[in-house]
């Protein structure tokens, strides 16, 4: 049972485990009745005198072991290079939904102002329709823009202000996946 105490900015918690009695009854038994701040957790049936195997009404909490496992999977995800760029220059890591993406390298492509070009595919899809990141690259002022679109493709814009000639490029970003 659950219950609170105290007032004004001190408020005491506390939790104890109690019996709540049922009825006797010569027909179908039914769960007594229970407060809102209380918490079945075992029902023991009695057939006259005789106590029955106790029954687990909820589900057991898992462990923290249990809990972490169900979160941390990580898992490399495999895509596909595009034409020019190296396969170890990207490499994309999953957390369940997380998704962390990392392009280090030099890349054999290239891009004028705005030109899109293509880095990879095979990405997970994003949660929402695109997903967009910046990247440092070598011999450009401003920093180019990365997209993941809704298909799950990998993409690289020039920032406006100049071309990209290829070259050593960085960029690390995460987003949710659906």
């Amino acid at each position: 049972r659950y219950t609170t105490s105290g007032s004004g900015g001190t408020l005491v918690e506390d939790v104890r485990p109690v019996v709540v009695r049922g009825t006797a009854t010569t027909g179908t038994p039914a769960d007594p009745s229970i407060g809102s701040r209380d918490l079945p957790l075992w029902r023991l049936p009695i057939d006259g005198v005789s106590l029955g195997d106790p029954e687990r009404v909820t589900q057991p909490m898992p462990t923290v072991k249990e809990l972490w496992d169900s979160i941390s999977h990580t898992t490399a995800v495999p895509c596909a290079p595009a034409s020019g760029v190296p396969a170890n220059a990207i490499s994309v890591i999953r957390y369940g939904r997380v998704v962390r993406v990392k392009v280090v390298g030099s890349l054999g492509v290239r891009g004028g102002m705005w030109d899109a070009i293509n880095l990879a595919s095979g990405l997970p899809k994003p949660d929402s329709s695109e997903v967009y990141a910046a990247g440092i690259a070598q011999g450009v002022a401003s920093p180019l823009l990365l997209r993941v679109d809704w298909n799950g493709n990998l993409g690289i814009r020039g920032a406006g202000v100049t071309g990209w000639n290829g070259g050593w490029l960085f960029a690390s970003f995460t987003y949710l996946s659906v």
